[in-house]
């Protein structure tokens, strides 16, 4: 029982020990995608392959595990006061033998200088759910730990999104602050946001801000639908939950010698300043900025934005904001969009439209729209290779021999060149091509023997969400596939997974869908796991 605590500091592990949180790799956290956005912003960031990395507030390590396994010259530490999760973590690392990682109950507030300098600090999670005076500690860290062109990574809550969640917790906190038990918190939680969601449309008039109330609570209770009891708890029900607004933050942040580099995924200006959708809010607010941070600040306004991940540096660091698709050129670029039309002409200026992931809120797809040869002819191969990342060269030639196109020779190649990149940097902030500083080490065929990565055919034993080679969760479509995945360790040829399969079907562990043989279910199956950047190059 939370009350029970002596203080809330001891509340606070002891809520984590009865609730652990869920571990699961986030993405842009990775030292890559850090790399690849302070490449983008001028800045020489530490070699990845060979880094070292810090992350406080690791939980059971399920997001620097993962990292750990696909940097093996890399060294990674993380700490959490949470005894619970860190044991959880030490099982994981025992089971998959890993040398470069240590887990390490320890309280944030106990870190010095004497800990050691490190590439890439990581906080996720962490900085809006502890109170003031660690809040101020993991700035001092990132200062006094951060190696002279390293980079660290706060993620946080902020206004004026939360102002509406807000509501939401304070309901919440107050119908169940007299409950004994953490389940029965969550349970009454839950209850009572559906009774307010459900009552309140009724209850109120029709005045403008009665229906936005209304609305809140129903978009509350459809959000916390798609999330764990977890997270539930310690966003909504935890006695500590800061947002503070990004200015508050980079001022705080200044005062500790740090300077803001970027948001990531990055906001590029000159591409809201120049998109017909975006220019015209954009350019009136960057009249009224007096500097990058009033900027983002207003743009946070605008997008009515709740939550942050934030890149700091030291103050010494040289930071360029302004576009330039030169950069891309020292990067490799991934992407699955594929074209809407089935045969995109990729070689007159007819626009074709390019089709992403959905949205994971709005469920609306990603799109990007362009007339360039050239980078319709990147696309389609990027789709074809996926989930290889190939280097901006490499790229710039494939796309020219799908045109027919001779070697560059002028600058007339060079500007089609930089058009390509910009038009890849306009895709990376919608986020339907990934760029790299490092490659991610997938396979892009299908071999003999194919080996899928260890983490995943070890989580595939009890759980259908895995994580795959590009420091995503995938969650697998049946049990054919987890059970397939798991006898994916590069021992076993077609003949020798569908013995092993034909025995589980017989055990009725599996099934064969009605219609299709065992084999094409396998071969089926065997190409999601590559699509699905589970397989081992």
């Amino acid at each position: 029982m939370p009350s029970a605590a002596p203080n809330l500091h001891e509340a606070m592990r002891e809520s984590y020990d009865a609730i652990p949180y869920l571990s699961a790799p986030k993405p842009f956290s990775h030292p890559d995608r850090l790399a690849t956005v302070a490449t983008l912003c001028g800045v020489q960031p530490p070699p990845v392959a060979q880094c070292r990395v810090l992350e406080l507030g690791c939980a059971s390590g399920g997001n620097l595990i993962p990292m750990a396994l696909g940097l093996p010259q890399s060294r990674f530490t993380g700490i959490d006061f949470s005894a619970r999760q860190i044991a959880d973590g030490q099982v994981n690392l025992s089971a998959l033998g890993l040398a470069n990682i240590t887990l390490a109950q320890k309280d944030i507030l106990d870190i010095g200088p004497d800990f050691g300098e490190f590439d890439y600090i990581l906080a996720y999670g962490v900085f809006s759910w502890v109170p003031v005076e660690v809040q101020e500690k993991i700035f001092d860290i990132c200062r006094a730990n951060l190696a002279p062109n390293g980079i660290a990574y706060l993620s946080y809550n902020t206004y004026p999104g939360w102002r509406l969640r807000g509501v939401l917790r304070d309901l919440m906190r107050f119908h169940t602050r007299h409950q004994a038990d953490y389940a029965g918190r969550i349970t009454q939680a839950k209850a009572v946001l559906n009774f307010m969601a459900d009552s309140v449309p009724a209850l109120l008039g029709r005045l403008p801000e009665d229906q936005a109330y209304g609305l809140t609570l129903e978009y509350g209770r459809e959000r916390l639908q798609h999330y764990s009891d977890s997270y539930l708890y310690h966003e909504y029900l935890e006695e500590v939950n800061h947002p503070v607004f990004f200015h508050e933050f980079a001022e705080r942040a200044a005062r500790h010698d740090l300077q803001f580099l970027s948001e990531v995924p990055p906001r590029f200006y000159e591409l809201l300043a120049g998109h017909p959708a975006t220019a015209p809010a954009f350019n009136a607010l960057r009249a009224l900025a007096a500097d990058v941070i009033e900027l983002e600040q207003y743009l946070d306004f605008l997008q009515n934005r709740a939550f942050r991940q934030t890149l700091l540096c030291r103050p010494d660091v040289a930071v360029q904001r302004t576009l330039d698709p030169d950069r891309v050129f020292q990067l490799q670029a991934a992407s699955s969009v594929l074209a809407v039309s089935a045969n995109p002409d990729i070689h007159s200026a007819t626009v074709e439209k390019f089709r992403g992931l959905p949205d994971s809120y709005s469920g609306n797809y990603l799109t990007f729209s362009t007339g360039h040869p050239l980078t319709k002819a990147a696309l389609v191969y990027l789709n074809e290779i996926w989930p290889r990342a190939l280097p901006f060269p490499e790229l710039l030639t494939a796309a020219r021999a799908r045109l027919n196109l001779t070697a560059p020779d002028s600058a007339t190649d060079l500007d089609e060149a930089r058009t390509l990149a910009t038009n890849l940097l306009a895709c990376y902030v919608q986020q339907l091509v990934s760029l790299h500083a490092h490659p991610f080490p997938c396979a892009t065929v299908i071999s003999e023997r194919p080996a899928a990565s260890p983490l995943a055919r070890w989580q595939a034993q009890t759980d259908v969400v895995v994580t795959n080679l590009r420091h995503e969760t995938i969650t697998l479509d049946d049990h054919f596939s987890d059970h397939l995945l798991r006898y994916l360790d590069g021992t076993r040829d077609r003949a020798a997974l569908a013995e092993v399969m034909t025995s589980l079907v017989a055990a009725g562990a599996v099934t064969v869908p009605e219609g299709q043989t065992l084999a094409a279910t396998i071969d089926r199956n065997l190409l999601r796991t590559l699509r699905g950047a589970l397989l081992i190059a």
